[in-house]
């Protein structure tokens, strides 16, 4: 932007490096780290904001963050963002099993769920009345699970998992992924990082079926999914 702007950001919780007046950086560079300072009830986000120096006002960057996204968005857009929504009855005490009918396909969804973007899911109790406006957001209890599909003609690759908490994945029925993240969320530190993990799988030549089991007693936490070809691509459906 050919413009006198001050590119201002705040709630960081750190710097990448030490910074100067008059160092120059390029697109790409890790600037600093997201925080969940400020008013965000415990949410990890940016404040960014565009000042004209000469005239001391704010600039509105919606439409400079929206060219900047669709630019983006060519990186991203193979994150799933549709899901059935699995929840087990109240009273009902063996999650396992539910857990094993539902990979069988033995269980109808409770309701579907569309992200508004790819990538990061968050994920908030039932009992967090409100969602937040703008986030890939889904409610429910402290335990359900989420499927989703998804075409090639692929026979191997890999599937991109990042999450918080407790969880489980299956594709086509099988059990692919068992793990905890090493680090629960909690309010003032979210570690989650998108990609976190990478399993080598076998597709069905046509439609596939990704269930991801999330358990966690905290209010908030985050899953990511991709599924991704054997050189860590993006697959190619059975039209192309």
């Amino acid at each position: 932007m050919d413009l006198p702007i001050l590119y201002y950001y705040t709630h960081l919780s750190g710097l990448a490096r030490a910074f100067s007046v008059g160092d120059t950086i390029q697109k790409g560079d890790i600037l600093g780290y997201a925080s969940a300072r400020g008013s965000s009830g415990g949410w990890h986000h940016l404040h960014f904001s565009l000042i004209h120096l000469e005239k001391k006002i704010h600039i509105n960057p919606f439409p400079f963050l929206k060219e900047w996204y669709n630019e983006s968005m060519q990186h991203y857009d193979d994150y799933l963002t549709r899901f059935e929504v699995f929840q087990p009855q109240v009273g009902e005490s063996n999650k396992n099993e539910f857990e094993k009918q539902v990979a069988a396909g033995t269980v109808s969804a409770d309701h579907l769920f569309t992200a508004s973007a790819p990538g990061v899911i968050q994920v908030r109790e039932a009992v967090a009345a409100c969602p937040l406006a703008g986030l890939n957001h889904v409610s429910f209890n402290q335990f359900a699970l989420l499927k989703s599909r998804f075409s090639t003609h692929e026979k191997k690759g890999e599937i991109w998992f990042g999450h918080t908490g407790v969880a489980r994945l299956y594709l086509n029925g099988k059990m692919i992924y068992s793990g905890s993240n090493n680090h629960p969320y909690h309010r003032s530190v979210q570690p989650f990082q998108w990609d976190a993990i990478m399993i080598g799988v076998e597709y069905n030549q046509g439609e596939n079926e990704l269930l991801v089991a999330v358990e966690q007693s905290n209010p908030f936490w985050s899953f990511s999914l991709r599924p991704r070809n054997q050189l860590g691509g993006k697959l190619t459906s059975p039209k192309e």
